[in-house]
């Protein structure tokens, strides 16, 4: 059996998801019992991966309605100001024209204001959500290649996915198709699925 391992530096979620050691120093031999898994195969076709989807895309909905709520009205605000300063500099403003304008740009500057803090926190709300979704869904997918990788008595079960710049972390050669625990894990993933549910076509793509 021949394994060729690129092993430049990468992000710590692509190398967590590339190897997984069963066996507490292990070292690479020809002995080794390896396994492949498709890891993003993995993640298109686990069902919690659209309804976490579907969750953070009405979480975003919510914010992005109220940051266009909160913009509308600041918009009308300007539009009546740059109405008010027309009707002043043709001498058409009232005494409480000129009140109203007055307390109107104290409006606009505290609503503009809210709108930068309230788009810092919703963009800062939606980063930390996407991550956390993401760091659950990886952990899942890998404790359950984990545990079917044990069962099957594998030392190593190689992720042919993920890498630098597209590129897979570790080729797998003349390693047995029945060795492939992707399809396995994929089916132990979705047994607790919504009745009814299946993968999309284009989770194969």
């Amino acid at each position: 059996m021949k394994v060729i391992f690129r092993t430049p530096r990468m992000p710590l979620l692509s190398l967590v998801a590339c190897l997984t050691a069963f066996n507490t120093g292990v070292t690479l031999s020809a002995d080794l019992h390896l396994g492949i898994i498709d890891f993003a195969k993995c993640q298109r076709s686990y069902y919690k991966t659209y309804t976490s989807r579907s969750a953070f895309s009405k979480l975003r909905d919510e914010n992005s309605s109220e940051v266009t709520e909160m913009r509308r009205k600041l918009k009308s605000l300007m539009e009546e100001q740059q109405a008010a300063g027309q009707s002043q500099k043709q001498g058409e403003l009232s005494a409480d024209g000129l009140r109203e304008a007055q307390e109107r740009a104290g409006q606009i500057t505290s609503l503009q204001r809210d709108l930068m803090e309230r788009e810092s926190k919703a963009n800062k709300e939606l980063e930390e959500e996407a991550s956390r979704i993401q760091k659950e869904l990886t952990g899942e997918i890998y404790e359950t290649a984990s545990k079917i990788g044990k069962e099957l008595g594998f030392d190593l079960v190689i992720n042919v996915t993920f890498g630098l710049n597209g590129v897979p972390a570790a080729i797998s050669c003349n390693v047995p198709e029945e060795n492939n625990i992707t399809d396995r894990v994929i089916q132990e993933l979705n047994r607790y699925a919504p009745k009814g549910w299946s993968p999309p076509e284009n989770s194969e793509d």
